[in-house]
């Protein structure tokens, strides 16, 4: 059911450049089916808007990773076989997205690892994204839930989820890895005044966060949405078995990270 997926983060390079280019191969064959983001065959291929287009609105969407393991950007090949934020590259990509979609969604892998506070960069790199106009802003690579807000930039507000920790995370020691969250909202096409006063062509609305939580037993690996978890299975998830209540520990995280300020789904 997924119709966009990001193939750029940290590990694009972990197994050389011929693994790249199999990746390619692989998605390229479901390309009827959903758009890959991030990574790209060439130059050429980058500089396609990619977009999906529901109910009469046109999103496009980016990616970007601050970087890849063990490579500064002059060691690699290419700067479109792992897409790297530059923040005037960025800007030029996100203005070409806006002359042909309603809404710019942006990917950025980012942030300090097992920390449920954005870092400098991150919130740096979040304003600089708001003041290009980009509508949403989804995250992660910290392993860990982090929180969302919304920023002023250009024509108005944008959201910017921080990190959606890892839905699926093969952690069997770190029960913050194993919370992790998706995100829900609305865009919401405005009319031509409308837009005009705002500066932009969509509103993003009914922003909701909505926990999961991987489940652990008899070596069945399962994920849930918290809002249809209980806390029976709570506490027998062995992925939080050192935990005293686990079921309060995951509401009382998540609302601890997340906040008041959206709506949550548990």
């Amino acid at each position: 059911g997924w119709d966009v997926v990001s193939i750029n983060s940290n590990h694009t390079y972990d197994t050389g450049e011929p693994a790249v280019q199999h990746s390619h191969g692989v998605w390229a064959g479901k390309a009827d089916a959903l758009i890959a983001i991030g990574s790209f065959a060439s130059a050429e291929e980058r500089a396609r808007v990619r977009m999906v287009e529901r109910n009469g609105v046109r999103i496009a969407f980016l990616a970007y990773s601050y970087g890849q393991n063990g490579y500064d950007q002059e060691d690699l090949p290419n700067d479109y076989y792992a897409v790297p934020y530059v923040k005037e590259t960025m800007q030029q990509e996100v203005a070409r997205a806006h002359e042909v979609a309603d809404a710019v969604v942006v990917y950025m892998h980012w942030g300090t690892e097992y920390d449920h506070a954005p870092d400098e960069a991150q919130r740096a790199w979040a304003q600089e994204l708001a003041d290009a106009g980009v509508d949403v802003v989804v995250g992660s690579h910290a392993h860990v839930i982090q929180p969302m807000e919304w920023l002023e930039g250009a024509g108005g507000k944008t959201l910017v989820v921080y990190g959606l920790g890892d839905v699926w995370s093969g952690y069997h020691d770190k029960p913050e890895c194993v919370l992790s969250g998706m995100m829900s909202c609305d865009f919401v096409r405005l009319d031509a005044d409308a837009a005009k006063e705002a500066g932009r062509k969509v509103s993003v609305e009914n922003v909701v966060w909505h926990p999961l939580i991987e489940h652990w037993q008899d070596g069945v690996d399962t994920v849930y949405q918290l809002s249809d978890y209980t806390e029976e299975q709570a506490r027998s998830n062995e992925l939080l078995a050192g935990l005293d209540d686990p079921y309060a520990w995951m509401q009382d995280l998540t609302r601890q990270v997340i906040g008041e300020d959206f709506a949550i789904d548990m």
